[in-house]
């Protein structure tokens, strides 16, 4: 008997220093509680380290303010925001990385079941907010209260996945120890701890700084992936189904249950889509017109790439700063035109 426990533990042993090290190193920052959710060897999950950030810290700051979108929304920071805003509002950044509508609704609903206050809340939507692809998927890799999963199956989806990345486990450990960067760590994030704001959970992109100290070279070294694009206005096809009207209809209801005022900012993205308008439409008649803005399509801020960082998808922190600006100062004439009559020209608006 005592040889075959002794098989058992052999057989476990490479398991057992595997399960060791997960727990050591908590690659995914999901197993302890962290004052800043920072890792230098992969993206942690913005949506998973949101809702950490907050249930840290809710009761210590009472957020009562707060930014969701994707990882477009880290161009509107808290920071930032808290100057349009009156002075007992405390701003939270509730980003999450390719965040859908029904991620957006999952958050407030959390923040809703616990009592919190929502007396300011700013919604950026892009390309991903209401596609059927983000919409139904991505918030299963978010924070179990959010994802619907049991606590269970949250930490056990993050250890299989940790299990079978060989690469990952070497790295973990290596990083632990050494702290240094190796040559095969490809896909190494080398944070600091600018790079995130503990308090509001803002997130400080690191290509921001590149592009203040030199931009020329910066955008010389980038400017062929700045594509051309049509002079002719496009339009998105229509995204907004059925069972995404419902998650706006289900906001809506929480934001006029906290008496919340809310702005929902359709992003100015490079590539100057036009955002459908049968789509805004229905935005105007969930939300009324004059709390939703519109900066996507042909326009002054979309027109120059020198608003974008080197990935062309995202926009800089001086164009979500120029937008709460209009926003809040009331300029913001053009951004609120449909464009409906050019798209009736020019497509279907079935």
């Amino acid at each position: 008997m005592r040889l075959f426990f002794k098989k058992i533990l052999l057989l476990s042993a490479p398991v057992l220093l595997i399960v060791a090290c997960y727990l050591i190193t908590d690659p995914y920052k999901k197993l302890w509680k962290y004052e800043l959710y920072t890792c230098n060897y992969i993206m942690l999950n913005r949506g998973d380290v949101s809702t950490r950030v907050y249930l840290n810290n809710k009761s210590k700051y009472n957020y009562d303010s707060f930014i969701f979108g994707s990882s477009r929304s880290t161009a509107h920071t808290s920071r930032e925001w808290s100057n349009y805003l009156s002075g007992g509002n405390m701003p939270y950044s509730y980003g999450s990385w390719s965040e859908s509508i029904k991620g957006i609704y999952k958050k407030l609903a959390l923040l809703d079941s616990l009592n919190s206050r929502i007396n300011n809340v700013f919604i950026i939507v892009d390309d991903h907010t209401f596609t059927s692809y983000y919409s139904k998927d991505i918030s299963s890799y978010d924070h179990y209260l959010i994802s619907g999963e049991s606590r269970l199956q949250y930490h056990l989806r993050s250890f299989l996945h940790y299990l079978t990345d060989p690469l990952l486990i070497v790295t973990s450990v290596d990083y632990k120890i050494f702290h240094k960067k190796r040559f095969y760590m490809k896909g190494f994030i080398d944070m600091t701890n600018d790079d995130l704001d503990e308090v509001t959970n803002d997130w400080m992109v690191n290509s921001e700084k590149e592009i203040l100290s030199d931009s020329a070279h910066f955008y010389g070294s980038c400017k062929n992936k700045f594509y051309t694009r049509s002079r002719t206005q496009e339009f998105y096809k229509k995204q907004i189904s059925e069972e995404e009207k419902i998650y706006l209809l289900k906001i809506k209801k929480i934001l006029d249950n906290h008496k919340s005022d809310c702005k929902i900012v359709i992003a100015p993205l490079y590539n100057q889509k036009k955002f459908n308008p049968v789509d805004l439409s229905i935005l105007y008649s969930v939300f009324h017109v004059e709390n939703v803005f519109d900066y996507s399509g042909i326009n002054e801020i979309t027109n120059d790439y020198h608003n974008y960082s080197s990935d062309v998808l995202h926009y800089r922190k001086k164009v979500g700063n120029l937008i709460f600006k209009e926003i809040y100062n009331g300029n913001t004439n053009y951004q609120q035109s449909t464009g409906l009559n050019t798209f009736n020209q020019l497509y279907s608006a079935d």
